[in-house]
């Protein structure tokens, strides 16, 4: 993310730093950016649980600058609020995100980023190379209980005694 010179004044000492801002802008979604992620979802066939504006800057010295493009990806973690965690033992989550990136002549592009879920912390990590709208999206699955015989998604003695029946 740096050019030539600031890496020369890097070399000499300059101070520089590089930061991502992320800012949860769900009722506040730019309507372009939010139809393009919605209509991205309906063909995934997800739900929006929210939408984030994440920024990369770089300030060297006293110059800061906003970068909206890598030459590679970043690893950016994010933490998902409980209210979009599923606690529901039938159902199974996945989450995806979808970026909403203005190109340089104001046309928007959508792409479906996987990611990876931790359970432990509740967080997401995806990575990226282009820094604008995101969504965070996820789908459910209803999970199938082998051995549940009489449909209480639960394996109990009375599954047990269906069994032998059959």
């Amino acid at each position: 993310v740096l050019t030539d010179e600031e890496q020369s004044q890097v070399a000499t000492g300059a101070d520089v730093s590089i930061y991502l801002v992320v800012e949860d802008i769900s009722n506040n979604v730019p309507t372009n950016n939010k139809a393009a992620a919605e209509e991205e979802a309906k063909a995934e066939d997800t739900q929006i649980g929210m939408f984030l504006d994440i920024d990369l800057f770089k300030k060297v010295e006293t110059v800061e600058t906003q970068i909206t493009e890598t030459n590679g990806p970043v690893s950016i973690t994010i933490q998902i609020p409980s209210d979009l965690i599923n606690t529901d033992a039938s159902i199974e989550r996945t989450y995806k995100i979808i970026r909403v990136h203005e190109l340089a002549d104001g046309t928007l592009v959508t792409e479906v980023i996987e990611g990876e879920f931790n359970p432990q912390d509740n967080s997401f990590t995806f990575q990226t190379d282009k820094f604008s709208t995101y969504a965070l999206a996820y789908a459910d699955e209803e999970v199938e209980t082998f051995g549940d015989l009489d449909g209480d998604e639960q394996i109990t003695v009375s599954d047990a005694l269906a069994a032998l029946r059959i």
